[in-house]
């Protein structure tokens, strides 16, 4: 090889390293580049299922309240209909006290009769 060959292979050489130098480093930019979107997309994937499961838990609070109220509600529907037949129970006891003694005996004696078999 000659001496104008060799300064041509060697300035080839030079030229390609310079380039896969480049290549490298634009390599390198874009790995970075690609974890950082990684790293934000990860970020919001994480705040939108924290703010799911936010929405989602008030839902669940707001019907649980909803349901203690109506549970509530029946509730206090049952014992006022309980004080009114109690009441009605009374009232018919004062009005026809022999009729409520002998009501009494009878249920009395069934049960007995029930509870010997």
């Amino acid at each position: 090889m000659s001496e104008t060959e060799a300064k041509m292979a060697d300035e080839r050489a030079k030229v390609a390293s310079d380039r896969a130098g480049k290549k490298t480093d634009d390599v390198q930019r874009d790995l970075e580049a690609l974890r950082a979107d990684i790293a934000s997309l990860s970020e919001t994937v994480k705040t939108l299922v924290g703010e799911e499961a936010g929405a989602f838990r008030e839902r669940l609070e707001a019907r649980a309240d909803q349901m203690a109220r109506q549970g509530r509600e029946y509730r206090d529907a049952a014992y006022s209909e309980m004080k009114s037949y109690e009441a009605e129970a009374e009232a018919a006891i004062h009005r026809n006290p022999f009729t409520a003694v002998l009501v009494a005996l009878g249920f009395g004696l069934f049960l007995g009769f029930l509870s010997r078999r």
